[in-house]
């Protein structure tokens, strides 16, 4: 806040927001309306919505409460903690693998640790712990990523896409069996003048492939866009909401514009306006208007205006009369 930084602590019942100073601990509170308003004014910043607008990492994370893991999660991160802590006691910020092999000994006593870890991975759990400024969500297992990918290389990848769109997606077209023969077959040759060959995928490994595909499109391309139209269509006028934002609903719809530039009198383009409605009260929650096409992106900065306090709006049109309470 006005580059200072500092620390939610607590939000109360009633609303109001207690926060810490960093530098010297000193407590301050405010409602949490005060506190959007400082967001939308651009005086509070949070940690990584920074990044989230202007580079491509995050690269600070708000700390989470690890009573909200399961218990042998809770567990194993505050069995990681006490090797790591305990390597900063005796070591401060020079801890390497050199010098671990005395805290790891202590540290298996104190614990009765049967199956004490490597010194490597205290180093990796303390270098985690300290990149992420000390905070126990680093010491979380991070979640490994999916097993097709590791399976498929890039190379072998795009074989079985072109013979996926070849022999599958076609009207009347064969089935994954088909595909996985002719996989085996184009291999064959390749790996004829390869240093390297190419490990054949197996074939539950090309089933699990070939489902990652749009059930949509795979039905439209081989049984035709009308067939797929029938199968997936929505019936019915679905789930009504009982309640305000039980429900809310996003589009994007290009306006009847075009921009000049004042300068030039070139054309600068048609913007898109992208909206948030509540289901139930059809009141709008935020809007936004610019050149970006639909997108993730320009989804996530209407969320950003539906959340954000709409205060501007008596200050920058005070001919309005009535507020904006969403």
């Amino acid at each position: 806040m006005d580059n200072v930084p500092y620390r939610l602590i607590r939000i109360l019942e009633d609303g109001q927001c207690q926060l810490e100073r960093k530098s010297d601990l000193a407590l301050s509170g405010y409602s949490k309306q005060e506190l959007l308003g400082f967001i939308a004014d651009g005086k509070l910043i949070i940690c990584g919505q920074e990044s989230l607008i202007t580079v491509p990492e995050i690269k600070q994370r708000l700390e989470s409460d690890l009573a909200g893991f399961p218990e042998h999660i809770q567990k194993q991160v505050r069995y990681r903690l006490s090797y790591v802590k305990r390597a900063e006691e005796f070591y401060g910020e020079n801890v390497t693998c050199q010098n671990l092999p005395k805290v790891i000994r202590l540290v298996t006593e104190e614990c009765d640790d049967t199956d004490p870890p490597s010194s490597l991975t205290v180093y990796y759990w303390w270098r985690r712990w300290i990149k992420a400024d000390r905070s126990i969500t680093a010491l979380l297992e991070k979640p490994r990523g999916p097993k097709l990918k590791r399976r498929i290389t890039k190379e072998l990848e795009q074989l079985a896409q072109q013979l996926i769109e070849e022999i599958y997606l076609k009207a009347e077209g064969g089935s994954i069996k088909d595909v996985y023969d002719a996989l085996k077959q184009k291999i064959k040759p390749l790996n004829v003048t390869r240093n390297t060959p190419l490990k054949m995928l197996g074939r539950a490994t090309l089933y699990r492939y070939v489902e990652t595909y749009d059930d949509y499109l795979v039905m439209a391309a081989r049984k035709g866009k009308q067939a797929a139209d029938r199968h997936f269509r929505a019936t019915g006028k679905g789930p009504e909401p009982q309640y305000i934002l039980e429900r809310a609903e996003v589009d994007h719809t290009p306006l009847d514009l075009l921009l000049i530039d004042d300068l030039t009198g070139l054309t600068i383009g048609r913007p898109t306006v992208t909206f948030i409605l509540d289901r139930c009260s059809r009141m709008p929650l935020g809007f936004e208007i610019g050149f970006e096409p639909p997108s993730e992106l320009a989804v996530m900065r209407t969320l950003r205006r539906a959340i954000l306090p709409k205060n501007y709006v008596s200050q920058d049109y005070p001919e309005i009369e009535n507020v904006w309470p969403a």
